[in-house]
C-alpha cells in the first residue's frame, strides 16, 4: 500500500477504536462526528498505552500484533451508529460564512503541517528522537545499559505523544517525519469539534460557530497545531475532560463522568503537568460529589490507575525524577523563593507580546462583568479548574526554577495552550448576543 493510505490507516485505526467505545457509553445520544472526535483522543491514548504494556512484558512492536487483541472490540458495533446525515438546509449566511472561515483553518494546519518535517528544538531531541528510538528497537528501551535507555531525550516525560509518533513510523513501514505529522491536525480538528458541539447544546448554531472561529484563530494554537509539541494536545484533553464534567454536573449522568475522568487521567499519559491537571478535574468533581456516590467516586479514580500510576511507578522503580531537571519542584525549602522579576515578565508577554489576540484582558473584563452570573450557575466548576491551573501555573513560574525559563521566554505561551480555551469556553457559554440587542426591536422597525 502507497504510504499516504497506510498514513491514514495509522490514524484511522486507533480512531476506530476509541469511536466503538465512545458509542457503547453514548450509543445515540451525541453526533458522529462527536463520538469520532472523542474517538480519536481515546482510542489514541489506549493505544500508547498498550505499546507501553507490550514493551514492559518484552513483546515488540508490529502493527499486527498492536492491531490484533482490538478485534474484540468489533461486537461495540452493534451500538454504532446507523444512519449519517449532514444537510446545509436551513443554515444562514452567516453560519456558512462561519462555517467556511473555520474550515479554511483548518486546511492551513493541515497544509502547513504537512508540508515540512520536525524542526522545534525540543521536539527534535525528545519527542521525535525517543519516536525514532522506539521505531527501530521496536519496543521502549527500560534496560539503563541500554545506551538509547528510554529513547533518550527528556526520559522523565510520558511516552505517549513519541509512542504515537512510531505506531505511524510502524504502520508505514518507514521513518518519515513529514507524513507522522498528520496526527497533530487531526488534534487540532478533536479540539475544535468537541468545543462546537458542547457549545451547541446551549447555544445556537451561529454563537457556537462564532465562538470555534475565534478559537481556531488564536495564532499560537494554530502554529503549534502544526508542529511537534504536547502542550496544545494536553490542552485538548484538559478541555474534554472539562466539558464532560460540566455535562456530568448538569445532567448527573455517569456516562459524562466516565469519558472526563478518561480524558483527565489521559492529560497525564501526555506531559508532568497533565498529572496535576487530573488532580485539578479530580478536585473539582469530589468538591461537587464528596462521598455522596462512590460508585462516581470509582469513576473517577480507576483511568488514573490505568493511565498515570503504571508510568508514575515505572519511574520510581526506575529512579526518575519529577521535571525537567535534578531539582523536583516541590522542595519545600523553595515554596516561598520568591522571584518577583518574573511578574512584570509574564504581564509584559501575556497582554502585549504573545500571540492570544485580546482574549487575556477579556477575560478579566469578563469576569469583572460575569462574575456573579457565572458562581450562581454549574459553570462555576468551569471556572473553579480555570482558576486552578491559572494558579499552579503562577506558582511554578514565581517560586520554582521555572522562573528563569520565564525570564528566556521558553515556557509561559506554550503553558497557555493548555488552559486558554477554556477560559474562551467559560465566556462562550456565559456570553449572549441578545443582550445587546434593543428590547422591542420589533415596534422600532415597524415605525
Amino acid at each position: 500500500m502507497g504510504g499516504k493510505k497506510m498514513m491514514i490507516l495509522a490514524v484511522l485505526l486507533p480512531t476506530v477504536i476509541g469511536y466503538l467505545i465512545v458509542c457503547a457509553v453514548y450509543k445515540q445520544s451525541i453526533s458522529f462526528i462527536e463520538k469520532v472526535a472523542l474517538g480519536f483522543l481515546i482510542g489514541t491514548s489506549f493505544m500508547t498505552l498498550q505499546m507501553f504494556v507490550y514493551s514492559l512484558v518484552g513483546i515488540k512492536f508490529g502493527m499486527l500484533w498492536i492491531s490484533l487483541p482490538w478485534f474484540l472490540l468489533l461486537p461495540l458495533i452493534i451500538f454504532a451508529d446507523r444512519k449519517i446525515s449532514f444537510s446545509f438546509n436551513g443554515w444562514k449566511q452567516i453560519e456558512l460564512l462561519l462555517l467556511l472561515l473555520v474550515s479554511m483553518k483548518v486546511i492551513y494546519v493541515f497544509f502547513e503541517a504537512l508540508i515540512k518535517p520536525v524542526f522545534g528544538y525540543d521536539a527534535i531531541w525528545n519527542f521525535s528522537l525517543r519516536a525514532k528510538i522506539f521505531f527501530f528497537e521496536k519496543m521502549i528501551p527500560f534496560v539503563k545499559l541500554n545506551p538509547y535507555f528510554l529513547g533518550d531525550g527528556m526520559k522523565n516525560y510520558p511516552p505517549h505523544l513519541p509512542l504515537l509518533e512510531a505506531w505511524t513510523y510502524i504502520t508505514m513501514n518507514t521513518w518519515d517525519d513529514v507524513k507522522m505529522k498528520i496526527i497533530f491536525p487531526l488534534y487540532f480538528c478533536s479540539l475544535l469539534i468537541i468545543f462546537y458541539k458542547a457549545l451547541l447544546r446551549e447555544k445556537n448554531r451561529a454563537h457556537s460557530l462564532f465562538f470555534t472561529f475565534l478559537l481556531s484563530s488564536f495564532p499560537l494554537l494554530t502554529y503549534h497545531a502544526t508542529i511537534e509539541y504536547a502542550d496544545f494536545i494536553v490542552g485538548t484533553y484538559f478541555l474534554g475532560a472539562v466539558i464532560y464534567l460540566y455535562e456530568f454536573f448538569k445532567e448527573g449522568k455517569t456516562k459524562h463522568l466516565f469519558i472526563s475522568a478518561l480524558l483527565a487521567a489521559s492529560c497525564g499519559w501526555i506531559k508532568e503537568e497533565g498529572l496535576v491537571f487530573y488532580f485539578i478535574c479530580f478536585f473539582v468533581f469530589f468538591a461537587y460529589n464528596k462521598f455522596k456516590n462512590l460508585k462516581n467516586l470509582g469513576i473517577y479514580l480507576i483511568p488514573f490507575f490505568v493511565f498515570i500510576f503504571p508510568w508514575t511507578l515505572t519511574k520510581k522503580v526506575l529512579g526518575l525524577e519529577l521535571g525537567n531537571t535534578h531539582e523536583t519542584i516541590f522542595k519545600f525549602e523553595k515554596l516561598f523563593n520568591f522571584h518577583q522579576e518574573a511578574i512584570w515578565k509574564i504581564a509584559y508577554k501575556t497582554f502585549l507580546t504573545d500571540n492570544w489576540h485580546l482574549f487575556p484582558i477579556t477575560m478579566i473584563v469578563f469576569l469583572v462583568f460575569y462574575y456573579r452570573n457565572v458562581i450562581a450557575t454549574k459553570k462555576r466548576y468551569i471556572l473553579a479548574c480555570f482558576v486552578l491551573a491559572w494558579l499552579f501555573f503562577i506558582y511554578l513560574y514565581l517560586f520554582t526554577y521555572n522562573w528563569e525559563n520565564i525570564m528566556n521566554d521558553i515556557i509561559l505561551s506554550r503553558n497557555y495552550l493548555t488552559y486558554f480555551p477554556i477560559g474562551l469556553f467559560l465566556m462562550a457559554l456565559t456570553f449572549s448576543f441578545s443582550s445587546f440587542a434593543p428590547k422591542n426591536r420589533t415596534e422600532k422597525y415597524a415605525k
